[in-house]
């Protein structure tokens, strides 16, 4: 009898779990029956091509802005001397002149895709004159993909992220950084290290002692030179994270009018490579990093790099390890080094 009684709640138990998913099949929104009711194909969404746009622009949540394009290049609609960082604009061409959608969605109301609101817009003028324009509004439930409008066209697609994530880009990806001086060991001439104007570390070469030699207040020391030389090489690999500003005129707010730290590297070029322009000294040229406030929301340092109008973001670890030299761990241990002769 218990037995049969177990099978019986058993049953019920499977009997009410199929119930459940019954409703709640008949419970999904209205929204995701219609994508469901389209078949998942490839769709074109710009009868344009990329060659057809003369100019576009696009609005995201943290800044506007816009390009013509003309035969000489991509120029910004508001600053002309805004110095383009051309593959990034090409990657949004693509996107929006070749856009393609997964699906189109069945319905017109723009409110249930947050499209009243969108994320992001973004317009285009095509060489006839035609003006194109395009919503951006929420991201798909189970979908990596956005909802767009076509406000012309009165159609709702389905968007690959990819695509529409084009024009989300940190407004630093659009502006084209500067050529970097990269300085291996071997062109060194010396590096100068001054912390709130007074010098803290300077490492060169004796070629009479042929040696590294490591100064600081404290006095100078022979380097251990595979130590100092991997340290020496970060300034043949350093990098900036983000363009905070192209144009700076007042460096104050970074803290770059007057430098907690100035990092000054003299060095030589070999034989054959054209001069970069930096400020050059006989046959010596310089590279100088200064290094300024750090920023809260990101922990970059901010620094600018020969006297240039731009301010970088830099990470820590760049910038502690163009900056910062731990003279025990560069010192050359005599005794040590005898002992392992031995």
């Amino acid at each position: 009898m218990k037995k049969k009684t177990k099978q019986l709640l058993f049953l019920a138990g499977i009997l009410v779990l199929l119930l459940a998913g019954y409703f709640a099949m008949d419970l999904i929104p209205e929204k995701e029956e219609a994508e469901q009711n389209i078949p998942a194909e490839e769709l074109d969404v710009t009868e344009f091509g990329v060659e057809d746009i003369v100019s576009y622009s696009y609005t995201n949540p943290s800044y506007t802005m816009g390009f013509y394009v003309t035969k000489d290049g991509y120029v910004h609609q508001e600053d002309a001397a805004f110095p383009v960082n051309e593959a990034s604009v090409e990657l949004q061409l693509k996107a929006l002149g070749a856009m393609t959608a997964m699906q189109k969605i069945d319905s017109t109301d723009k409110e249930e895709y947050g499209l009243t609101r969108p994320q992001m817009t973004v317009s285009a003028t095509l060489a006839d004159g035609t003006e194109r324009n395009f919503l951006i509004g929420d991201k798909a439930l189970f979908e990596d993909a956005y909802y767009v409008s076509d406000e012309e066209k009165g159609l709702i697609y389905l968007v690959s992220a990819d695509q529409c994530e084009e024009f989300h880009t940190v407004w630093s990806a659009m502006v084209e950084k500067e050529n970097f001086v990269m300085v291996s060991a071997e062109q060194m001439v010396d590096v100068t290290v001054e912390t709130d104007g007074v010098q803290t570390m300077y490492i060169a070469y004796e070629e009479a002692l042929e040696n590294w030699q490591l100064t600081t207040p404290e006095g100078t020391y022979a380097g251990d030179t595979a130590t100092v030389l991997e340290a020496l090489g970060i300034f043949g690999a350093y990098s900036v994270r983000t363009t905070k500003e192209y144009n700076c005129a007042d460096f104050a707010p970074y803290g770059l009018d007057n430098p907690k730290t100035k990092v000054t590297v003299r060095y030589k070029l070999p034989e054959g490579v054209e001069l970069p322009e930096s400020s050059v000294h006989g046959e010596v040229l310089t590279l100088t990093l200064e290094l300024g406030n750090v920023e809260e929301e990101s922990g970059e340092t901010y620094v600018r790099i020969n006297g240039s109008s731009y301010v970088y973001g830099m990470s820590s670890y760049y910038a502690e390890g163009v900056s910062v030299f731990p003279v025990e761990e560069l010192k050359k241990q005599t005794e040590e080094n005898l002992e392992m002769a031995e």
